[in-house]
């Protein structure tokens, strides 16, 4: 959500200011896709708890938020409340604790959002080596030993954009219905769960809403694995689209069970687990551009020696396709809008990675141009012109393809997801999606 009243607004920042912002972090995010560690699954029969909101932040990193209750504490309403980046390509989960104030420790955020733990009367530290879940790292002989610092479980995680954190591994109640009375909170909505407490911060000086990362790829320290037991092996949720966040907008997401879903209003596509990777990889082998299917050979989509592949990334905000398909999208864009005389623009410097711009020519809607639809197991999955293009400045006059190159991998980012609701079955290895309104209450 972004207005001028929600936590996420920043208002003196143009159009462009958070466009770049959003773009900086998806190059981040990009470049640190295969680093993602993860492990295992299981099943049960889930629960039924509340649908919770997502807000979609338009500035500065991710787009996709949760508000999620931590700890406990001697007040009306037992818990405090909090954003968490919601993050399907990751299993961490990890908030900023009291003790990055004290130096030589440092916080992110200006100013920094911080969870009291040394108040919270169910924060209890994992002493070294008591807890599967402990982070282990190797000694100078290479043997595999527990990461610790001071006695207690420890971990240290560097980023793509060079940031890094250091915290010990604690348990702690987290509670999902996160705004109810104080007489109204459901039990079952409540977790005891192994989460990171963050006491060191180093990187670039940020202004930001989250105190962390709720973490729900594979692997056993993800959200969905410590709750399987309750809340079953799947998770879905539903967000609006950058244009309608900035009239404050918010999706949703049901960690569990999915009331609305019915797998026949819905195509399905395969989910893949790759061992030692967090993030969910799908199947993709083809795009199509206004219709036409494009002259790429599938193969160049398959993941190999552990390198490339496709990957769904809510913590991605901006697409990116591998460079031999970007490059075939690119020329058949380049020959659409030629054809009509559009100028080609160099967007500049302040524009990062978007290659591809025009100006419009009095074209005020982006709907006006051409669909692109990605082939997932011979399944159409359909980018509307929203989900393809971006207008980049104040007023509208330039229009630019916001699908980005990278050799890497291909990525399915937050900005094109929105307005589709995805429902992953883990236990079935199964992706549902749906196109839909996903501005919750409509």
């Amino acid at each position: 959500m972004e207005n001028s009243i929600s936590p996420l607004y920043i208002k003196n920042q143009t159009r462009q200011e958070r466009l770049n912002q959003l773009l900086e972090h998806s190059i981040n995010r990009a470049r640190s896709i295969s680093s993602s560690q993860s492990r295992s699954n299981d099943s049960v029969r889930p629960e039924r708890i509340p649908q919770q909101e997502l807000s979609v932040r338009a500035a500065g990193g991710t787009m996709v938020l949760m508000k999620v209750g931590v700890g406990t504490f001697q007040t009306p309403i037992p818990y405090k409340t909090y954003y968490f980046i919601f993050d399907t390509g990751c299993e961490q989960i990890w908030l900023q604790c009291e003790n990055c104030v004290n130096p030589p420790n440092k916080c992110f955020g200006e100013p920094p959002i911080t969870f009291p733990n040394s108040k919270s009367t169910t924060y209890h530290q994992i002493p070294c080596g008591t807890h599967e879940l402990c982070y282990t790292t190797h000694d100078k002989d290479g043997n595999c030993i527990y990461q610790c610092k001071d006695d207690f479980c420890s971990y240290d995680i560097e980023y793509a954009d060079d940031s890094k954190i250091e915290g010990y591994l604690a348990s702690e109640m987290f509670t999902l219905d996160a705004s109810p009375s104080q007489n109204d909170i459901n039990q079952d909505n409540v977790f005891n769960l192994i989460v990171g407490c963050n006491f060191s911060y180093e990187g670039e000086e940020v202004s930001t809403p989250e105190i962390g990362i709720l973490g729900i790829g594979w692997g056993p320290r993800s959200f969905i694995d410590q709750t399987k037991t309750q809340l079953g092996d799947s998770f879905s949720y539903c967000f609006p689209s950058y244009e309608e966040t900035l009239s404050g907008a918010q999706g949703y997401v049901n960690l569990g069970s999915d009331d609305e879903f019915d797998p026949k209003d819905f195509k399905a596509i395969s989910l893949i687990e790759y061992d030692g990777y967090d993030s969910y990889y799908l199947n993709l082998n083809g795009i199509r551009f206004a219709g036409k299917r494009l002259p790429i050979d599938p193969f160049i989509f398959v993941r190999r020696n552990d390198k490339g592949g496709t990957v769904i990334d809510s913590g991605a905000s901006f697409s990116y396709l591998i460079e031999e398909a970007y490059d075939e999208l690119k020329k058949e864009l380049i020959r659409y809008f030629e054809q009509r005389d559009f100028t080609r623009v160099n967007p500049g410097p302040d524009e990062l990675q978007l290659d591809l711009c025009y100006k419009t020519l009095g074209h005020k809607s982006i709907n006006e141009f051409p669909s692109v639809a990605l082939i997932f197991d011979r399944v159409d999955f359909l980018l509307r012109p929203e989900h393809v293009y971006v207008w980049i400045s104040d007023p509208s006059n330039t229009v630019c393809l916001n699908i980005m190159p990278f050799e890497g991998a291909s990525i399915l980012g937050a900005f094109q997801q929105s307005n589709f609701h995805f429902v992953f079955d883990r236990q079935k290895s199964l992706l549902y999606f749906k196109s839909e309104n996903c501005k919750l209450g409509v």
